[in-house]
């Protein structure tokens, strides 16, 4: 999940042509384990704040191509990258043409092991080289909104995602824990965030307003340990699919990236976590604010896409009724991450007390806007729009 501080608009400039600036890692990484040609341009990606980006252009057999390269970070498990990979690749096999598709290395690899370092005295890192996505990387983590057309598109592209996916069986099995369990944790680490606190605005505003967490996880919780919870829809989600991990031509979705988050849970979280990233406002005093026209968009755009339905169906009613609840889990679940990067620093405390602030202001406006009734509203318009 990455955080950035600014909206962007961002297609990537022409590589350049000199070929001084590639590290020497990546000249080793594609001589020895891949056929892919000589660099003749390279760029550095600075987006993110986990992983590191490079784009290459190469040529090979006077054919020119141009390839992203992910260089892992050190805390990222071997199980996981396998889980996206094997993801992305079966996203490629049905079809679904907006991921990238991992290249495999001359021995049939989706990654290599790589000693890194000025003395290469046994720190490895794992690179992979992916398919590169055209288009604008447009929006960034603040604010997110994008015009209705956009949204649309990506409603229906989550929809198409999750066809591609439904019936994929990973061979390693799940490699996240699923929301229920990440909850739980954030429940327990709460108090000693808490109990940690220092001086600053954000450490104030959590303070303040622990009690509110608490209170919305535990309604969240009690939610997801129901048996209606447990017989819902389970897929591997992407787990982050936000504006800023996808590429647009015009207001056309043209790439999906950063399946960092994947896992295998319930298709509704995934559903409400986009809600959360594309519906809720930042503006001022509207600021956690769900937009309910947006919501309603892409509620319906997300059903429609299932008329001809192939191995899933439309959100069913059991779904749809749980919503609310996992749009709350979702903001929950982005507070862990937000309050968990910010007491493991160092980070900027103005930009992660925003963030802070941001979760807050909605799990008010949830607590505030919690009626059956007017959840049914925003639904049922979704759903027949």
């Amino acid at each position: 999940m990455n955080l950035p501080v600014r909206q962007v608009v961002r297609r990537h400039p022409p590589l350049g042509s000199t070929t001084r600036s590639v590290p020497e890692k990546l000249t080793e990484l594609l001589s020895r384990f891949y056929r892919l040609g000589e660099i003749t341009a390279y760029q550095r990606v600075f987006r993110g704040q986990v992983n590191t980006g490079h784009i290459i252009e190469t040529v090979l057999d006077q054919k020119r191509s141009k390839y992203f390269i992910r260089q892992y970070h050190p805390s990222r498990k071997i199980t996981e990258i396998e889980f996206e990979h094997a993801l992305i690749n079966h996203l490629a096999d049905r079809k679904f043409e907006l991921a990238g598709r991992v290249i495999l290395t001359t021995t049939g690899q989706t990654y290599v092991p790589l000693s890194v370092g000025k003395e290469r005295t046994g720190r490895t890192e794992i690179f992979a080289v992916f398919e590169y996505l055209n288009g604008v990387v447009r929006y960034d983590w603040t604010p997110p909104l994008c015009n209705l057309r956009a949204l649309e598109n990506a409603a229906t592209v989550l929809a198409r995602y999750h066809q591609a996916v439904a019936d994929w069986r990973p061979a390693n099995g799940r490699t996240r824990p699923g929301i229920a369990e990440q909850l739980v944790q954030t429940q327990a680490k709460l108090k000693a965030w808490c109990g940690g606190a220092g001086d600053t605005c954000f450490d104030a505003s959590l303070v303040n307003r622990l009690d509110l967490i608490l209170r919305s996880n535990s309604r969240v919780l009690a939610v997801l340990r129901t048996p209606a919870y447990d017989r819902l829809p389970r897929l591997a989600i992407h787990g982050d699919f936000h504006p800023g991990n996808l590429t647009f031509e015009q207001d056309r979705v043209s790439g999906v990236f950063d399946f960092d988050w994947a896992t295998i849970d319930v298709r509704c979280f995934d559903v409400a976590l986009s809600i959360f990233y594309f519906c809720v406002l930042w503006q001022d005093d509207k600021d956690g604010h769900l937009d309910t026209d947006r919501t309603a968009l892409f509620i319906h755009s997300y059903q429609n896409t299932f008329r001809e339905k192939a191995n899933i169906g439309r959100l069913n009613r059991t779904e749809q009724q749980l919503l609310p609840d996992m749009i709350l889990a979702a903001d929950i679940y982005v507070l862990g991450w937000v309050l968990s990067d910010f007491y493991t620093g160092p980070v900027d405390v103005d930009t992660y007390t925003g963030y802070l602030r941001h979760g807050l202001n909605y799990l008010r406006w949830a607590e505030t806007n919690n009626s059956q009734r007017f959840w049914n509203d925003i639904i049922d318009n979704g759903d027949s729009a």
